[in-house]
């Protein structure tokens, strides 16, 4: 699978590919972000860093939905009365072999609304299943 986007957490703020002067070198098992004017970002040697490749899959928004975000969607709920979309939401996993959990069926206005590393406020369960998830 060739991943074009990625992002990556230094600890303290989130660096976008596409993010002017930005580059990532990859070497072996181990990876570094620099930049042209700022120079050394983070590395995959520190603690808290991380690097997330893109889904492949964006919001209704067109925002690339990487691990770790916390998208909203509606769900359709086929009752008596007609369709009702309910109101859900999830944190973005990769699991091994790179499979996601976007929903990408039966669902209307995705939108990723958060992260879990930019958000610590985020509420105790979703953060629980990102912890898990990441």
């Amino acid at each position: 699978m060739t991943h074009l986007h990625y992002r990556v957490w230094d600890g303290e703020e989130m660096h976008y590919w596409d993010d002017e002067g930005i580059s990532l070198t990859i070497e072996g098992s181990n990876w570094f972000v620099h930049h042209e004017r700022i120079g050394y970002i983070a590395s995959s040697e520190e603690v808290g860093a991380a690097l997330m490749w893109g889904t492949g899959e964006k919001d209704d928004y067109g925002k690339m939905i990487y691990p770790g975000d916390v998208v909203e969607y509606e769900e359709p709920s086929f009752t008596a009365n007609g369709t009702e979309y309910l109101q859900r939401w999830c944190v973005i996993f990769l699991s091994v072999g790179g499979r996601h959990n976007v929903p990408t069926r039966f669902r209307r206005n995705l939108k990723v609304i958060r992260n879990a590393y930019e958000n610590p406020d985020l509420p105790d369960d979703l953060l629980e299943a990102a912890d898990n998830a990441l």
